[in-house]
């Protein structure tokens, strides 16, 4: 399994270049700069744990600092790369690093435009809201105790700001309305913020995509098991992101999907066997629940169909010691590069019943379109297609992902699905649509007349 590293920050770094005066008139630019520290070269040898004064300039701010070098990596040429933490800063000095900071990151968004007042809007964001969220996240973290529970108080207060800061995130890219602009100003929202939000094992995967992918088998089981596993304010950030709409729906429709797949099988016991494809399936979750609750006496086999090897392999041991007449066949296969070729459709058996969980939220419409011609080729008269999707005009739900963890949604209101439905040559079916108690996900049923 693809392990996530902790994160090591414990503010935001940028890589930026600045004055840095040391003891014997030993003038060098800094390499990267944080709220806690300095990396910087030099030539002259510097005893690792030294403390040493030095003077850091912020523009017109020159800040008296003292320093203790943690880390020496030798460059060649007699050159080394020293990082140290500044000791004893006091805070007034740490905001005026945290501004400068700000500042200099957002400069570069605001040469992207020029137009004076979405500069401002822009320069605002970052240097009133991202200022003072950051400045509230100090606070929070200074009120975490250690130990596995968590605060109700402090995880209502973190929900709180992070809905806010995201919302308001989101009413800058309303009025900013360039993709460029703000695809900077969500990577510099995500530099700040991530020396806190990624302490969070869970969001930080959801980040980092290591299997290439947003929402891999092993993202999807943290959400269905909803149990936070991080420390400090990460668990906190956990909550968060395993409280968030989505993540919800996501529980309620791994639930309803096994529902409707023991009903129809129910609802088939006459038949002489049935055959169940799972497209992208990832962890089998639902498939593995329902097995054990199966009264089918006939053959049955679900096939699931995924392109990672490591969903599949954690999925092989959920179904070892099955009933003689239930098999489960795992088989790694790229969908998109399968349904470039429709006679590919005939390698398959006849399907009684193809499903989807999550897939189509993902796939833009010309895509979407031949995949489900593709699959639609595999189901007899009387066959089932089921998908599942995320509702568009329930706005919020994708705001914290894809601030947070650059998650990128294809949404559809349930009538645009429809219409698309309509428009890619399916052949004759009838539709059945439901919906989650929340209204937050439909269930498109399609059966071949």
């Amino acid at each position: 399994m693809t392990q996530i590293r902790k994160e090591k920050r414990l503010s935001p770094r940028i890589k930026y270049g600045i004055a840095l005066n040391l003891p014997d008139n030993i003038s060098i630019k800094t390499v990267d700069i944080s709220e806690k520290g300095v990396g910087f070269v030099a030539d002259k040898i510097l005893n690792k744990d030294l403390d040493i004064p030095a003077c850091l300039y912020l523009g017109s701010d020159s800040l008296k600092i003292q320093l203790q070098i943690i880390r020496k990596n030798p460059l060649g040429e007699g050159k080394f790369f020293y990082g140290a933490k500044y000791i004893n800063l006091e805070d007034s000095l740490r905001q005026k690093l945290r501004i400068f900071l700000i500042k200099t990151k957002t400069t570069e968004i605001l040469d992207k435009t020029d137009n004076p007042s979405l500069k401002n809007q822009i320069l605002n964001y970052f240097l009133d809201d991202i200022k003072k969220y950051l400045d509230e996240l100090d606070k929070i973290e200074k009120e975490i105790s250690a130990g596995d529970a968590c605060d109700p108080l402090i995880e209502r207060k973190l929900t709180a700001l992070n809905d806010q800061i995201v919302l308001k995130g989101n009413s800058l890219e309303e009025k900013v309305n360039n993709k460029e602009i703000i695809k900077t100003v969500k990577e510099n929202f995500r530099l700040f913020t991530g020396a806190f939000a990624y302490k969070s094992l869970i969001v930080k995967r959801a980040f980092e995509k290591p299997r290439g992918y947003p929402g891999d088998y092993k993202m999807i089981e943290d959400v269905y098991d909803n149990q936070p596993y991080s420390e400090g304010i990460g668990r906190y950030y956990d909550k968060y992101f395993l409280s968030n709409p989505y993540a919800v729906a996501v529980r309620l429709r791994k639930d309803r999907l096994r529902e409707m797949i023991i009903e129809y099988i129910a609802a088939n016991t006459s038949e002489p066997s049935l055959k169940i494809l799972n497209l992208a399936c990832g962890s089998c979750r639902e498939v593995a629940e329902l097995i054990p609750r199966l009264k089918y006496k006939n053959s049955l086999i679900f096939t699931c169909i995924d392109w990672d090897q490591e969903a599949l392999d954690f999925s092989k041991g959920k179904f070892q010691n099955l009933a003689p007449n239930i098999k489960v066949e795992l088989l790694q296969k790229d969908l998109f590069t399968m349904i470039k070729d429709k006679e590919k459709a005939k390698g398959f058996d006849r399907q009684n019943l193809i499903y989807s969980i999550g897939l189509i939220d993902y796939l833009p419409d010309r895509v979407l379109k031949r995949w489900l011609q593709f699959f639609w080729q595999l189901l007899p008269q009387g066959g089932k297609f089921i998908v599942a999707l995320k509702n568009k005009e329930k706005t919020f739900p994708p705001l914290p992902p894809g601030w947070f963890c650059d998650w990128k949604f294809v949404l559809r209101t349930k009538n645009e699905l429809i219409d698309l439905l309509s428009n890619c040559g399916l052949t004759d079916f009838s539709l059945d649509i439901k919906v989650d108690e929340f209204t937050y996900i439909f269930y498109f049923t399609l059966t071949k007349n």
